[in-house]
């Protein structure tokens, strides 16, 4: 169980039969609150990781010099939400928000499932808090769009068809349509230095696929961006580029999430968990859904100073599941679909406080009987980022030295390690009870692990091409009592 005071995370991953010690068995938790003035305040309690936890009860009491003291009053505290929600469609609650002009694109289907079916028929809705029309279709006809994506400047926008497999842009006013050539749009970017727009886009099958960048208004010229790993999730591209264009985030594939060092050729993982996005600015802050999407885990540059907010905090989804949370272009400022997986999920936008620890307010900016999908928004005051790089360094493979000449086919440090060998990268799938432990490490209790990419066929052809095999591996058994044949590597036609 976690609770947070007013958003913020005041007790993380309660284990109430663990911290008691036992059944029948009491523990009382003081959290110190200061009011320097009159306000609201909400106690949130989330099951987290989806264990029933129950609390006893919950007791305010007045402190004096840091100590708890009882009081005889019975008039009941105030208990309320803080957050204010401004009417669908209101372009003065919006401005409030915003500060500023700005424009909203998304998805509306009639299925949740609908967003990665060739099949789907969804529509490409709008909004615009200066021309007072409310949401709005930007194509007539609904067909199998996905992922819609601001141009830097907010005059077009940049979607995916999943049953014709190409890129398209259109003009926010619903006209001059352009094919942008095959694959699937994930970001667009503004080189700060050249001022030339360019769509990130993924080409393959599925995961097993490479990142291109081709220019807005050129797109005849693929450049390639990345092909180090596997990239994303099967239905939806998840590559974001950072402001300065030197990060970016992404699954390695999923659920392997982190951030990617595009100077270097080299990526990190962060969690195991799904959809990754990476700020707009250069602060290469990054979050990725935590397992209960009810929140995130942010981490500040490097994966570091790693912690948990809530973005199912809004009074109509408060508790309730989210999805398709994404950065806009100003880095205070997302997008995000709640309740998941409802046939009347709404789109909304949060903002982050200036310290990046909980979301200080939301707007709602959808209220009808359809499903919202995806989401992008464009802020006219957003800050400009500055340029780091705008091409990627190529890596060149390090040398052998004179002592050691040969170099690893194949390995795999943890599952959250870049895990890489001659080019290749080392990822595979867990089979039977197999799993990944606490810190990454790799269970095979009653499983095994099954390498990708043709792993096998380059073990096997380089211990015949070298007539030998050297392993070097870190192996604790489960049990100081094996009985039975227990093989640390097998390379054979059968089980004999």
């Amino acid at each position: 169980m976690d609770y947070r005071i007013n958003g913020t995370l005041v007790i993380n991953n309660l284990n109430i039969l663990k911290t008691a010690g036992g059944i029948k068995k009491a523990y009382v938790i003081d959290v110190p609150l200061k009011l320097t003035k009159p306000e609201k305040v909400v106690i949130e309690g989330n099951q987290d990781k989806e264990t029933d936890i129950f609390e006893a009860g919950l007791e305010i009491l007045p402190m004096k010099g840091g100590i708890p003291v009882k009081t005889k009053s019975r008039k009941a505290p105030i208990v309320a939400t803080p957050i204010q929600v401004a009417k669908s469609g209101s372009d003065s609650g919006l401005r409030k928000l915003t500060g500023g002009p700005a424009r909203f694109v998304w998805l509306q289907g009639n299925s949740w499932a609908s967003y990665t079916k060739s099949s789907s028929q969804v529509s490409l809705v709008g909004m615009d808090t200066e021309d007072g029309r409310g949401e709005r279709k930007i194509i007539p006809n609904d067909a199998a769009y996905s992922k819609p994506l601001f141009t830097p400047n907010g005059q077009q926008i940049v979607f995916s068809d999943m049953k014709k497999r190409k890129v398209f842009v259109i003009d926010w006013n619903g006209e001059n349509l352009r094919d942008l050539g095959a694959g699937l749009a994930s970001d667009v970017w503004r080189d700060p230095k050249t001022e030339i727009d360019w769509v990130y886009v993924r080409i393959g099958s599925e995961t097993k696929s490479t990142i291109v960048r081709r220019e807005l208004v050129k797109p005849k010229r693929d450049e390639l961006i990345w092909k180090r790993s596997e990239n994303g999730h099967k239905g939806v591209p998840w590559f974001q580029l950072s402001g300065d264009g030197a990060m970016f985030s992404d699954a390695f594939p999923w659920p392997n999430c982190g951030a990617g060092d595009l100077r270097r050729g080299t990526w990190k993982g962060y969690e195991r968990r799904c959809w990754p996005g990476i700020a707009p600015d250069d602060s290469h802050r990054t979050f990725v859904f935590s397992g209960s999407h009810a929140e995130v885990n942010l981490f500040d540059r490097g994966g570091t100073k790693k912690r948990k907010v809530a973005v199912n905090t809004m009074p109509e989804n408060r508790g309730k599941k989210v999805y398709f949370h994404r950065w806009s272009n100003d880095p205070r400022f997302f997008t995000v679909v709640g309740p998941e997986r409802s046939p009347k999920s709404e789109l909304y936008v949060g903002r982050f406080d200036s310290d990046y620890q909980k979301i200080e307010s939301w707007t709602r900016l959808t209220n009808n009987s359809r499903t919202e999908l995806f989401g992008d928004a464009w802020f006219g005051n957003a800050p400009i980022a500055k340029a780091r790089t705008t091409t990627v360094i190529p890596v060149e493979k390090p040398k052998a030295s004179a002592s050691n000449k040969i170099e690893p086919v194949w390995v795999w440090e943890n599952a959250t390690a870049q895990n890489e060998a001659q080019e290749m990268v080392c990822g595979g799938d867990l089979h039977g009870r197999a799993r990944f432990g606490r810190f990454y490490d790799l269970l095979l209790d009653k499983g095994w692990f099954d390498a990708k990419l043709d792993a096998s066929g380059r073990i096997v052809g380089a211990v015949q091409a070298g007539n030998g095999i050297t392993i070097e591996a870190n192996i604790s058994s489960d049990s100081t009592d094996q009985k039975g044949p227990a093989r640390i590597i097998s390379m054979s036609a059968n089980s004999s």
